[in-house]
């Protein structure tokens, strides 16, 4: 539901004859006598033709860069738990249902084979990371059953704001990739024109670029593969002799990272000493603390706007 929050107008600059959808997005049966291709648009919420800003952007980007249009059905539906978004085992076509109105448009429209699923969630869900997880888990395996010829998924990790107090559902996000194989968490962290729930348009376009990059990478062969992923941390260990300092190392070797002034506020440790300061070389940051410290987890929450 990226769509124009802010009445700025801009998200149909990447509108092109070679981006389509399908269809409406709106929340009703309504969806069965909206029988149509159309030019996506960035602007309409829930309505005919409905992608949202972000979904718009990645797709100008994938044509851009590989010559080849892109068909975009957009399932979304706002304020949602993920629990709204399970399939009805008897009917999966039910179109009182948000899953089965997506897969009935995707069937109508003859779209036998996706290729990637993208998925934008988690703000609705009260920071029930278990039954988030179970659900998801649940949708996963519904979705390779009812689009069979998905080759990748990708998660949207959400970021504090919107009812989103602590990491619990964003952690799991974090860890889907060990969890199922074919998951790809993209942050959205740092993108900009954030308003403590949605974005101005400026936002949806950086976060549409991130993913246009991934896709180009997985789907499209583009050799543009530096710092595309987001920094994800594999391991932490004290150093510094008297333990007042903690080492973390990304996944990634080469990735460029950066410490912002400030960021030291975001960051707790389990024994409640606090982050003085932080310094990156390479992969890894050394944050600098108060004191010797026991901690056994290390949180970076983040901030809304």
């Amino acid at each position: 539901v990226a769509s124009d929050w802010h009445g700025e107008g801009l998200a149909n600059q990447s509108q092109s004859v070679w981006i389509r959808t399908f269809g409406s997005s709106t929340a009703s049966t309504a969806v069965a006598s909206d029988q149509h291709w159309d030019l996506a648009d960035g602007l309409i919420f829930q309505g005919h033709a409905s992608v949202g800003g972000w979904a718009l952007r990645m797709a100008e980007q994938l044509v851009a860069g590989s010559g080849i249009p892109v068909g975009l059905i957009n399932g979304a539906e706002s304020g949602t738990s993920i629990t709204l978004h399970q399939r009805n085992d008897a009917d999966p076509t039910d179109l009182n249902t948000i899953y089965g109105r997506l897969l009935y448009r995707a069937q109508t429209a003859g779209l036998t084979s996706p290729r990637a699923l993208l998925w934008y969630q988690g703000e609705s869900d009260g920071e029930d990371a278990g039954l988030w997880q179970q659900n998801f888990d649940a949708l996963h395996d519904d979705w390779l059953l009812d689009y069979p010829t998905l080759e990748q998924l990708y998660v949207f990790q959400i970021r504090l704001g919107c009812g989103v107090t602590f990491e619990g559902v964003r952690e799991v996000q974090r860890q889907l990739p060990a969890v199922h194989g074919d998951v790809t968490v993209m942050s959205t962290t740092a993108a900009p024109g954030h308003d403590g729930c949605h974005f101005f348009y400026a936002g949806y376009r950086e976060l549409g670029e991130r993913m246009a990059r991934v896709l180009a990478r997985d789907l499209y062969g583009s050799s543009d593969t530096q710092d595309i992923d987001p920094p994800d941390v594999a391991s932490a260990r004290f150093v510094g002799g008297t333990g007042d300092q903690l080492e973390l190392t990304f996944v990634d070797p080469d990735d460029t990272l950066f410490w912002d002034a400030g960021n030291e506020q975001y960051i707790q440790l389990d024994d409640g000493t606090a982050v003085l300061s932080g310094a990156v070389s390479g992969n890894r940051l050394t944050l600098t603390l108060a004191g010797p410290s026991t901690a056994s987890t290390v949180t970076y929450f983040g901030h809304s706007g």
